[in-house]
């Protein structure tokens, strides 16, 4: 098996079946970041507070339209003629965006494209996650679950797909962690925003988990922070519940992108395993992980 054919089986294995609130809390980042370099990130990714219990995510009394994405969108939107673009990276069966067309659509006019590999049948998977959702978010999910509300789908590899169209909002929740290069996965979605674009993307362990150096679990992350720091790119990043969570938030700033410069050592390990949580790269001789260049 190939590298190509083992990343497909890894990220074809994922379902992402959380919906907007979920996605929402998971983008912003509740503790204060670890490192940031910005006067103007979103305010919108940055004012909640982590829910006390599973309870909040069925509370009918949260406003959906003061949630991190559709505030975020609504930002975005300002007084453009043309719509929005969201890209979610790994999105599986778009239930985030397929909420947001439902509730807001005739409000704002945003275009929604899913980059995904997942193959699961939404019908099977609906049955073999009705016990951990409940009854309330299965027939939520049952409901938007038509033509209606679907987003643009991709079955391609988030490293590696192009976007016909640039992306003003990227985002990707959990879903780094089951690519065999997300430091290449993080570099395309940037190269996939407009100037001015946000990238907002949450994985588990956090990013120093997810991608490091042989010796160092940190060094890393901070060196490719360093070299967002050194180019004027803004960003925050942060980590909460205990460091079981990260999340990055990047604004593209124009006329820049990012190489890759470290390259992964290949530990394929068992790609029908899930347990897929960290990839490990050669430290540069010279240099970070990333190198920016300016257009």
């Amino acid at each position: 098996m190939n590298f190509a054919e083992v990343q497909s089986v890894v990220q074809r294995s994922m379902v992402n079946g959380r919906d907007l609130l979920e996605y929402s809390d998971a983008l912003s980042p509740w503790s204060q970041p670890v490192m940031f370099l910005s006067d103007d990130l979103p305010e919108e990714l940055s004012r909640f507070s982590p829910p006390e219990s599973k309870g909040r995510r069925l509370n009918t009394n949260i406003d959906a339209s003061e949630l991190a994405i559709p505030s975020l969108l609504r930002r975005l939107n300002g007084e453009r003629t043309d719509p929005v673009h969201w890209a979610d990276f790994g999105g599986g069966f778009g239930i985030a965006q397929r909420e947001y067309r439902h509730d807001f659509g005739s409000q704002q006019d945003v275009q929604t494209t899913n980059i995904t590999l997942t193959v699961h049948s939404p019908e099977i998977e609906l049955r073999r996650m009705r016990p951990h959702w409940g009854d309330a978010k299965y027939r939520k999910v049952r409901e938007l679950l038509c033509d209606e509300y679907a987003p643009r789908f991709l079955r391609e590899d988030i490293e590696t797909v192009n976007l016909a169209q640039p992306a003003d909002l990227i985002t990707s929740v959990q879903c780094l962690q089951y690519t065999l290069n997300p430091l290449l996965a993080i570099v395309n979605m940037y190269r996939n925003l407009k100037p001015g674009g946000i990238m907002a993307m949450m994985c588990e362990k956090g990013l120093s988990s997810t991608m490091h150096y042989p010796d160092s679990t940190e060094d890393l992350v901070s060196d490719f922070t360093s070299a967002l720091t050194q180019a004027q790119i803004p960003y925050m990043y942060s980590h909460f519940q205990k460091n079981q969570y990260g999340t990055l938030t990047i604004v593209k700033a124009p006329c820049t992108s990012l190489k890759q410069i470290a390259q992964v050592i290949p530990d394929f390990g068992d790609p029908f395993k899930m347990e897929r949580r960290h990839t490990m790269y050669r430290r540069p001789k010279k240099g970070g992980p990333v190198t920016v260049i300016a257009a």
